[in-house]
């Protein structure tokens, strides 16, 4: 289990990555719950280094107006995160393109093996790779031109965001959309 300390000069709050053995059929319930305390500690703000507090009113237009989301990462492992999260997203709507080098399919969708392949509009590049593998996918991003580059939770790079805000791109770091769209969403 990878514990998330904040801290604050009057609270503490503790994020929470879920052991996958205790799922209770809803996938992520201890996260999800640890993740809203947080959130709520934060005044409904999550914190972005490279771009200022995304509010929920903003985080709420982006996951509503997002239609396409290609996911660099895309895992074919039932058990991984990288798995998890874009079967959510897809059985709430969302068209999912997976990214990953290493598969033809995934989630019943074509696997491309670059995000340079993607011929169609992308709304949210969703990131499921190391941090210091963000740059170059936000390389690769600029020819798809998202409106957004959302890197998963534990996965952050300054640099990364800076390039993609400097091309107008909008930038979440450090966050977990189905999370985001479980809290905004689906209430």
């Amino acid at each position: 289990m990878t514990v998330f300390q904040f801290l604050s000069s009057s609270r503490k709050a503790i994020a929470v990555q879920p052991n996958l053995e205790k799922e209770s059929g809803n996938d992520y319930v201890e996260y999800e719950r640890e993740t809203l305390m947080f959130t709520s500690f934060l005044g409904g703000k999550l914190k972005n280094q490279a771009s200022d507090m995304i509010d929920d009113e903003e985080l709420t237009r982006i996951l509503r107006e997002a239609k396409t989301i290609a996911v660099v990462g895309c895992s074919r492992d039932p058990q991984k995160d990288a798995h998890r999260v874009p079967k959510y997203l897809k059985e709430n709507g969302y068209k999912i393109i997976p990214v990953n080098p290493f598969a033809d399919e995934i989630l019943g969708e074509k696997a491309y093996k670059k995000l340079t392949e993607i011929k169609e509009p992308v709304d949210i590049v969703d990131v499921f790779r190391p941090s210091v593998e963000c740059l170059q996918v936000v390389r690769e991003a600029l020819n798809v031109k998202p409106k957004v580059i959302w890197m998963q939770l534990g996965i952050r790079s300054e640099e990364a965001a800076k390039l993609a805000e400097s091309n107008g791109i909008k930038v979440i770091m450090n966050t977990c959309m189905m999370a985001e769209h479980r809290r905004l969403i689906k209430k």
